[in-house]
């Protein structure tokens, strides 16, 4: 059962190696006037979810009568493990990524996942 723990971990590791690479080849080139971004606060919240995941593994796989003896409880552990990986992966994403830039001729929104929507200054009709 420690085969399950171990692809976990292997898994989260992975999984915020693509989540780091990504954040660093999205990373705003600093050309628009102003960027709106998230708060750091929000990326940390994320890295204590990811290491708190990642934790819970090694403290199975250090001590088996953790959180039960069943072989269930290591599918517990090792789901416990890739879920709060993904949502701190999204939590950096949101946090590096996801922007509002303004330019001169235009405003671009940017998801947590690079997708740009353009919206020209001309389309805007009213501002509430």
């Amino acid at each position: 059962m420690n085969k399950i723990l171990y692809a976990s971990i292997a898994v989260a590791v992975l999984l915020l190696a693509a989540t780091v690479y990504f954040c660093i080849k999205k990373r705003p080139e600093g050309l628009s006037e102003v960027c709106v971004q998230e708060d750091w606060m929000t990326a940390v919240m994320g890295a204590m979810i990811i290491v708190l995941g990642i934790l819970f593994a090694v403290m199975k796989l250090r001590d088996p009568a953790l959180s039960g003896s069943d072989a269930m409880s290591y599918w517990y552990i090792a789901g416990f493990c890739v879920i709060g990986n993904l949502l701190g992966d999204y939590m950096l994403l949101y946090t590096f990524v996801k922007r509002v830039e303004l330019y001169d001729d235009r405003v671009e929104s940017v998801t947590a996942f690079g997708y740009v929507t353009t919206l020209r200054w001309g389309q805007i009709v009213q501002v509430k």
